[in-house]
């Protein structure tokens, strides 16, 4: 039986010495369990502010300029007549191929000359050019073309079925006749659409014209120059940002936009970002075409893109002009209700702090109960929901308190700085915002009736601006 009694002790004694190493930590668990069920409790309302998103932002936008003109520099490339690269690479030791090639070769060859070594490479590759387009009417004609070994070969061009031929890409045939005359066994072949009388040894090839192998060459050149891409750049630009500008527009119509206010905006968008971009990608490309075609390039991308935001930043502004003067409209009619309390600044000041008091003994009070239920033993053994949801309360009020006081500091210095500098608007403000107040202290209706007017209409402008804002109700 004594044996019995100490075994019982002893497993009552381990017991107590079990439960006293975890009843803090259940102590702890409980507390934790009951200030998250007094925190729910106090905070079953939700509050928040709904706040409109502002419109789609214009990534998609520069990226297709982006994309659009560098496709109209590879179409420009692309475009090339290949009569102008085979005279390009017969003329030179240069490996070209393509358009991208002949660009970059006459960056390197014209480009550095000067107006009389231009005018002297352009009229030598015209008629290195005349000379491939002569060749393939002549071949398509079925005669035995042979071409000169070299760009330089003396006397003639071509031997047509064995027979030595000079092309001459000439607008005037009274320019070769005393050469032609000179090298009576050579055919000389001039272009249809050639001024004067062909006759003797120098004869009219049909088919071929000087007018298109003159424009091939100077497409070339523009090519090169950054010409050709920048006019279909301010060609096809404008019609994509329009576009944009429809579908932007668009959708805010069907979120509340008007359609007006919405053609206004579109066509407001298109010249702003449209003629920035195009502006910027011309400058751009012209800056960029020193460093050859792929400067050029680039250049009219970042130019265009810069060009762009600028014109989309005019756009903006423009586009928010009717909101600022609606704001400045709002901002007179505050000031003006409002200077109808300045004689009684130091009354709002006592309403806005008089609930700080009440507060301030609210929250001893509240402090009191709580610390009063602390001292409790049954608190300290185990501690009851009342006890936490009161303490919850009370650290709460603090915040609250805090949070008042601060708000309220903040409203006093309005207050002071409306009274030094005569200005009231947000005096009027404050007096809108506090309905209760103003009637005790004497409302002006027609005062208030305007403010509340010119409200709406800056309210009005920020939806048009943002469908997706929601006026505060």
């Amino acid at each position: 039986m004594l044996e019995v009694v100490e075994n019982s002790a002893n497993l009552a004694l381990c017991f107590l010495i079990v439960a006293a190493i975890a009843w803090p930590s259940v102590r702890r668990w409980r507390l934790t369990a009951l200030k998250s069920r007094a925190c729910a409790q106090m905070n079953d309302q939700a509050f928040g502010s709904t706040t409109g998103r502002p419109e789609r932002s214009d990534v998609g936008e520069l990226a297709a300029y982006a994309g659009l003109i560098a496709a109209e520099y590879a179409w420009s490339w692309a475009t090339i007549d290949p009569d102008v690269i085979r005279a390009a690479a017969f003329s030179s030791d240069v490996h070209i191929h393509n358009g991208f090639q002949l660009v970059d070769y006459l960056h390197h060859h014209y480009e550095s000359l000067g107006d009389t070594g231009r005018t002297g490479f352009s009229d030598r590759l015209l008629g290195y050019v005349g000379e491939q387009k002569a060749a393939a009417i002549l071949h398509a004609q079925g005669h035995a073309i042979d071409m000169a070994h070299s760009s330089t070969h003396p006397v003639w061009d071509l031997l047509v079925d064995h027979h030595p031929v000079n092309i001459k890409t000439v607008s005037d045939i009274a320019s070769i006749k005393s050469e032609a005359l000179a090298h009576g066994h050579v055919t000389y072949l001039v272009p249809e659409d050639a001024h004067g009388h062909a006759a003797g040894n120098i004869e009219v090839l049909h088919g071929f014209s000087h007018h298109a192998a003159d424009h091939a060459v100077h497409h070339a050149i523009a090519a090169a120059h950054g010409e050709t891409a920048s006019h279909a750049t301010g060609l096809h630009l404008p019609w994509l940002t329009v576009a944009f500008a429809v579908r932007r527009n668009w959708m805010a119509v069907n979120q509340g936009r008007d359609v007006g206010v919405a053609v206004g905006f579109g066509v407001t968008e298109s010249i702003g970002r449209g003629g920035g971009g195009m502006i910027g990608s011309k400058v751009g490309g012209l800056i960029g075409s020193a460093l050859g075609p792929v400067g050029a390039v680039l250049g009219a991308i970042i130019g265009g893109l810069g060009g762009g935001i600028a014109g989309g930043a005019v756009a903006e502004k423009i586009k928010h002009k009717p909101l600022r003067g609606a704001l400045d409209a709002l901002s007179a009619s505050l000031h003006d209700y409002g200077g109808n309390f300045a004689p009684k600044l130091d009354q709002i000041a006592a309403y806005i702090t008089a609930p700080l008091v009440r507060m301030r003994e609210a929250l001893l009070d509240l402090e009191s109960q709580v610390s009063a239920r602390q001292r409790r033993i049954a608190w300290w053994i185990w501690p009851d929901f009342r006890t936490v949801l009161l303490e919850e309360a009370a650290n709460f009020g603090r915040h609250k308190l805090s949070s008042q006081e601060a708000e309220a500091r903040k409203l006093l210095r309005i207050i002071e700085t409306s009274r030094n500098s005569r200005v009231y608007t947000d005096i009027g403000l404050i007096m809108m915002n506090a309905p209760e107040i103003s009637e005790l202290l004497g409302d002006n209706a027609c005062k208030r009736a305007k403010v509340v007017e010119t409200q709406k209409t800056v309210f009005h402008w920020r939806k048009q601006l943002n469908p997706a804002f929601l006026p505060p109700s």
